[in-house]
């Protein structure tokens, strides 16, 4: 039964630099290993990717990084032109008349046809100087909210991706596992069969090791379901080409340490307000709703400034009464307005600051309660981890003493069968464990703000 505990090497744990994390025994060496039993996953195409190969594909493949990045260019591109918008107009133009008609003359009336063509040119510049200030600043705040919203999105992006990675090495884990059970319910089939030939056993039996069989293929099945499920959807965030399967390397899991204790709530929530780009983005949105008063005042009560300057062709008939030399040249307008609706506006402004202050509060309360809760998941997963190993170690040491005792006469199959349950039961338990727990680390690192800290060095 040197099969039945190969678990141990698919999911021993190897540690990471965590001292605070119990020490674990090396798994045993030698052993049949699970990991290469293969799985029927049709048509698609598989290919292999470390968690630090996730990390680095993500920035230059994911979708919804892209599109933060297009947003930041649109604003950067909003602002160059707040800026040109302080630059006058340039318009030049070229005309074209014919006109026909009777002029008095001392002779009579004279039938008259002209055709002329005469070329202008107008620059005008229109500025409300406070009005611009405050749109360049805006166009400035607006350009750096964009950034902070790059950075949220690259990081909930990273943090997705990486519970996605987890939950496919838990899909492989369970399949595995899955695997291990079905060897060990063919072995209790071989033995039903050859005690039933040797007349030392009974049909009933050889009848539950087979029911014990078809329930293992069963549950491998489903197993190798979910984990092409899950291996799609990786795929997916990595925008992968369609039907290609992420399939983590054969090798054990491994617990990961990213948030180093002692955990101080407190210290960690000041680390937080410093650091999370959400937090930033409503900073930035505070600032916004601020200014947006002072533009408002600014657009109504600040005065506008209009110069124009008009050059002419000369006249195409050289008479002084020709309408064209009567145009005006060059004008200075200074004007001011107020709009009636100026109250309305600066009370909507006051409204939107005030909600965002409270999206703010909201946002602080989501944190400190996220903080608190991803804390106590990863202490209470640490105190799992040592219970998790020891109750494989007894289930696998179960399972071999009543396999023997089978081979001896002296064992009933039923206890070999409640064995076999409880031994997958707990080889998943301590998977799921390990998985929730890195799981836990990597919540606690987001909600600190530093995940892209996981990121390679470009």
């Amino acid at each position: 039964m040197r099969a039945s505990i190969a678990i141990l090497v698919v999911l021993g744990c190897t540690l990471q630099a965590c001292s605070h994390l119990p020490q674990l025994p090396s798994p045993p060496q030698g052993l049949p290993r699970a990991e290469d039993v293969p799985v029927a996953l049709g048509q698609a195409y598989a290919v292999t990717l470390r968690r630090e190969d996730v990390l680095r594909l993500l920035p230059g493949h994911n979708l919804a990084i892209a599109q933060a990045q297009a947003q930041v260019a649109t604003q950067k591109a909003l602002l160059a032109g707040s800026w040109q918008g302080l630059l006058p107009v340039w318009m030049p133009a070229w005309s074209a008349a014919h006109s026909e008609g009777a002029t008095s003359s001392p002779h009579g009336l004279v039938l008259s046809r002209e055709s002329y063509a005469w070329s202008s040119a107008m620059w005008s510049w229109v500025i409300n100087p406070g009005q611009a200030v405050f749109d360049l600043l805006l166009a400035r705040q607006r350009l750096l909210r964009s950034q902070d919203e790059a950075r949220h999105v690259r990081d909930e992006t990273i943090h997705q991706a990486l519970r996605q990675y987890d939950e496919l090495q838990l899909a492989r884990a369970q399949l595995l596992n899955a695997a291990v059970a079905l060897q060990q319910s063919e072995e209790l089939l071989r033995l039903e069969r050859v005690r039933w030939r040797a007349g030392a056993g009974l049909l009933a039996d050889e009848l539950r090791a087979q029911t014990a069989v078809d329930r293992a293929r069963q549950d491998k099945l489903s197993a190798a379901y979910q984990f092409y499920q899950r291996s799609l959807a990786m795929a997916a965030t990595l925008h992968l080409q369609a039907q290609t399967l992420v399939v983590p390397p054969a090798a054990p899991l491994q617990l990961i340490c990213l948030v180093e204790p002692p955990y101080e709530l407190e210290r960690m929530s000041s680390l937080a307000l410093l650091q999370r780009a959400d937090l930033a983005v409503l900073r930035r949105q505070l600032d916004i709703d601020s200014k947006k008063q002072a533009q408002l005042l600014a657009q109504n009560l600040s005065p506008q400034l209009q110069v124009q300057s008009v050059q002419v062709s000369p006249p195409p008939t050289g008479a002084p009464a020709d309408a064209l030399i009567r145009q005006l040249r060059q004008s200075v307008v200074v004007r001011w307005s107020a709009s009636p609706v100026l109250g309305g506006q600066l009370q909507a402004a006051l409204a939107q600051r005030r909600q965002t202050q409270l999206a703010w509060a909201q946002s602080m309360d989501a944190l400190n309660l996220q903080l608190a809760q991803d804390l106590h998941s990863s202490e209470w997963l640490q105190q799992r981890l040592p219970l998790a190993e020891k109750t494989v170690k007894d289930a696998e040491q179960a399972l071999q003493l009543a396999m023997r005792q089978l081979q001896a006469g002296a064992g009933l199959t039923l206890d070999v069968l409640q064995a076999q349950r409880e031994a997958e039961a707990a080889r998943l338990q301590w998977a799921t464990v390990v998985v929730r727990y890195n799981q836990a680390q990597e919540d606690l690192l987001d909600d600190l703000g530093l995940m892209q800290q996981l990121l390679p060095a470009a």
